[in-house]
């Protein structure tokens, strides 16, 4: 694997302050990979971190993907573009707090950041059943959130292999 996505990393100021504790908990860069991270509210919760390789595997050439122009919307969403080859995709990270969804905010601002470019990929922890059949409040709202910004869900396309 090339590029990791992490919600929930409960990655607070105090871990990005080597004067505060003596060390800083959260490294930038590690065996040959990259991280941006957001800070959370909480370490118990929230928070959300990005990882990919920059450095090449033993025996193999530079990776033929980068990721570039980060951008951080809130403790709980950041945005960045990824290259594979001549491709640009614009990628949203996002967490939504089980019991609150005043991060939507921070998502809204996310999605406009690529408002009339490529569609985002949206990588997120809802903290909601899209597949409920008696969806709730919170749901129907994620869902119409979601449905408003033209997102679609990218699990019908890819079938998996039945078994002999």
């Amino acid at each position: 694997m090339d590029q990791f996505n992490f919600v929930s990393t409960g990655l607070t100021a105090l871990d990005f302050d080597p004067y505060e504790q003596g060390h800083c908990v959260h490294t930038r860069s590690y065996r040959g990979f990259h991280v941006a991270a957001t800070i959370a509210n909480s370490k118990h919760q929230g928070g959300v971190a990005v990882a990919w390789r920059v450095e090449p595997k033993k025996g193999q050439g530079k990776p033929n993907q980068d990721i570039e122009s980060f951008r951080r919307h809130g403790p709980n969403c950041l945005s960045y573009h990824a290259l594979f080859g001549g491709t640009r995709q614009p990628v949203i990270v996002a967490y939504l707090l089980p019991d609150t969804l005043e991060d939507l905010y921070h998502l809204q601002a996310a999605f406009d950041r690529f408002k009339n470019r490529c569609p985002p990929v949206l990588m997120a922890d809802l903290n909601v059943d899209l597949y409920s059949p008696t969806p709730d409040l919170r749901t129907r709202q994620v869902a119409d959130f979601l449905a408003t910004n033209g997102m679609e869900d990218m699990l019908q396309h890819f079938h998996s292999r039945r078994r002999f």
